[in-house]
Formats: C-alpha cells, structure tokens, sequence
C-alpha cells in the first residue's frame, strides 16, 4: 500500500478510480439482484391480486353486466338483420307473390259466392253471405284484426255481419235478394281494401 501512496499523483486517482469501479461493479451486481427480487414478489403480488379479483363479487357483478349488454347488444342486432330482411327485395317479392296465389284462391271463391247470389235461390244467397263472411273473417286472421279499424266501409260490414247473425241465430229469418246483395258489396269492399280481392 505504501508503495502506492509514493507514486505520482495522475497515478494515484487512477489507483482510485480501478478501486472505485470494482466497488460500484459489486454494488451494481447487488442492485440487479434486489431489483430482480422485487420485480418476482411483484409480479407474484400482481397475480394474485388479479386472482382474488377474479373471484371476488365485484368481477362477478361486472361479468353480469356484461353479459347483459352483449345480449342486449344481440337482440338489437337481431331485431335490426330482421328489419332489413324484411325491407329487402327478396322478401317483397316472395310476399308478393304469395298475395297473388292468395288473391288468385279468393277470386275463385269469391266467383262461386257470386254464382250463388245469382242463382236467385234464398238459401244459396244465405249461403253466399255465410262464405262471404267466413271469406272476410279468415283474411283478418291472417293479415290482423287491427286492419279492420282501417276500413272505410266498416259500418257496412257490421251490418252485414248482422245479416249473418240473423241466418245463423233464426232458421225462419228471411233474406231478401236486396239484404244479400248489400251485404256481398260490404264484404267485397272490404276485401279490396284489404288487397285481398
């Protein structure tokens, strides 16, 4: 040690600077090996912590909502893919062209409440305010009662289907040929205002 204490000064701070880095080497090796430690227990902490998470109510509550708003989120998908089906062209045409195979069966059966009125015969004309109505009653079922209310000749059709009530309730009741022919034109005007004739 002596000896380097008689050694010039420019070779002293270089004596002390060799000491100096071997000393911060070992310190840095030190703070590597702590960072390292606390980084593991660290991490340790973070996974369990987001274990505990994970079970706890509030993960639970939040997964709930979740899966709530994603349903919510589906239906309203759903309910949007359907509306667009349902305004798209293909589907116009296929509704199109059930009405008219469907318009095609009521005008058949609409000839032969037509061929019965004309037969000039009480009970045909009985006859053809029965299909008439059974014609009406069946095209609501199937386009919906609330098409009814938007009718203009609704108070014919009341009064025709009371015509019809009296065939069915009174077995003397007479129909005259005039009662008949109001009741088919009520039922036939509200049949074309449903597009079904």
């Amino acid at each position: 040690m002596m000896n380097l204490f008689s050694i010039s000064q420019n070779n002293l701070t270089v004596t002390t600077n060799i000491t100096y880095e071997i000393s911060g080497s070992r310190a840095a090796g030190n703070n590597i090996t702590g960072f390292l430690a606390q980084a593991k227990i660290a991490w340790i902490d973070f996974g369990t912590s987001m274990v505990d998470y994970f079970k706890s109510y509030q993960f639970k509550e939040l997964l709930f909502t979740l899966k709530t708003i994603s349903f919510i989120i589906s239906l309203i998908l759903l309910g949007i893919i359907i509306y667009i089906f349902i305004k798209s062209s293909t589907f116009k045409k296929t509704t199109k062209l059930v009405q008219k195979i469907k318009k095609k069966k009521t005008q058949k059966v609409w000839m032969k409440i037509i061929r019965r009125l004309n037969s000039g015969i009480e009970a045909n004309h009985k006859l053809a305010i029965l299909e008439a109505d059974r014609l009406y009653d069946e095209s609501l079922k199937i386009l919906g009662y609330d098409k009814e209310k938007t009718l203009n000749n609704l108070d014919e059709i009341k009064k025709a289907k009371k015509i019809k009530n009296h065939i069915i309730d009174d077995s003397n009741f007479k129909l005259t040929a005039e009662n008949a022919v109001y009741g088919l034109i009520a039922y036939k005007k509200g049949l074309e205002e449903l597009g079904i004739l």
